[in-house]
């Protein structure tokens, strides 16, 4: 039997995670005691394992790093710090990639997705799960979030579909394959506004976060070396900053003239813009960007 009703010790917590300033108070408190009780360690211990993570979560641990999965798209995701947790607007951008996946020819060859910064695998795995076709190619810098990637796929039956490598960016190019879409989800996030992120985000990877000066160093990277790696007509997205909405686009017009940028569109918030561009002739990339905030 409980020593304690749970009804009592959910209110408890529920004053303790409001005066820390815990965002979501009743949905947290739901998940952790759901998760609690799931396994199965009689009433006594689910609610000594509750009151463990609860006082995690007064501390502003992220509510997916304690009960360890989470949910994306049609996707069931182990999440693990430090590697960065899959927001739920970054499902829109596989719905942009989808779409334009629909609309690649296909050939004899299976057509590939190149996923640069994979971190826990979300964008190739629940890509590759909605489509028949396609392969894809997923790299990290981070050996702790290329072995995390790895087994989601394993989880998600996906993994005969995925390749996962440690590469860093610089490597890329060295590489023989060539790919017919990427998405990169890379830091982008301003150096100096890297202290003006809420509680939670300093559990996840400072290196999975911060962009640099101009939160741009990253993607610069990516659309300088993508003609390396990219086929003729295919198609990079982009997360970035909503700061970057003008600074993007004049970039990629000054510094890669072979990318045409085409036009922006607001994520599910409306709070962050989405960048396209698109090429003129068949031999030149077409490049499209997403702009998000956190």
């Amino acid at each position: 039997l409980c020593s304690t009703p749970w009804s009592a010790l959910t209110a408890q917590y529920r004053a303790r995670f409001t005066a820390a300033g815990v965002p979501d108070v009743d949905f947290s408190l739901r998940e952790l005691k759901a998760y609690s009780k799931s396994l199965g360690c009689g009433c006594f211990g689910s609610q000594t394992l509750f009151k463990k993570l609860a006082a995690r979560r007064c501390r502003r641990v992220p509510l997916q790093y304690l009960v360890r999965t989470w949910p994306f798209r049609d996707c069931d995701l182990v999440v693990k710090a430090p590697t960065l947790i899959p927001r739920p607007e970054t499902e829109d951008l596989v719905d942009l990639l989808l779409e334009d996946a629909a609309s690649i020819e296909q050939g004899g060859t299976a057509p590939k997705l190149l996923d640069i910064g994979t971190g826990s695998g979300a964008i190739a795995i629940s890509f590759v799960t909605e489509t028949l076709q396609w392969r894809a190619f997923a790299i990290d810098s981070q050996l702790k979030a290329v072995l995390l990637a790895e087994r989601n796929c394993r989880r998600n039956g996906v993994h005969s579909r995925i390749e996962v490598k440690h590469l860093p960016l610089e490597q890329l190019s060295a590489s023989s394959t060539t790919f017919d879409m990427a998405v990169a989800n890379l830091p982008y996030i301003p150096s100096a506004t890297m202290q003006e992120l809420g509680p939670e985000l300093q559990y996840e990877s400072r290196i999975a976060l911060d962009g640099g000066d101009d939160g741009l160093d990253l993607v610069k990277d990516v659309l300088n070396s993508a003609r390396n790696w990219l086929n003729p007509n295919g198609i990079i997205w982009l997360e970035v900053d909503i700061v970057h909405e003008l600074a993007l686009p004049r970039w990629v017009q000054e510094h890669t003239p072979w990318l045409q940028h085409s036009r922006a569109v607001a994520d599910r918030y409306g709070r962050y813009a989405w960048h396209k561009t698109g090429s003129s002739t068949p031999h030149e990339a077409v490049y499209q960007g997403c702009a998000f905030i956190v």
